[in-house]
């Protein structure tokens, strides 16, 4: 019984668990973003939201600082 549970929790650290953090490993507060002239939130250069906008790019810890937020849609 105890070798089975340990093998769930092996697997869970090596399988899963990466994946679970993969959520926060874009929270570089260093990755460049961008924002629009007339919106409120930074986003990613790929998201559908600002295709077609004129963008700046900047940091995330400026667009924070500038008061931006991130958007819902790429979460950037």
């Amino acid at each position: 019984m105890k070798v089975s549970k340990l093998l769930i929790f092996l697997l869970y650290l090596f399988l899963l668990l990466p994946f679970h953090s993969c959520s926060n490993a874009n929270s570089d507060d260093s990755e460049t973003v961008y924002i629009t002239a007339s919106g409120s939130r930074y986003h990613r250069s790929s998201c559908s939201t600002i295709k077609g906008s004129s963008t700046t790019a900047l940091s995330r810890e400026s667009a924070k600082a500038k008061g931006y937020s991130p958007c819902s849609v790429c979460k950037p």
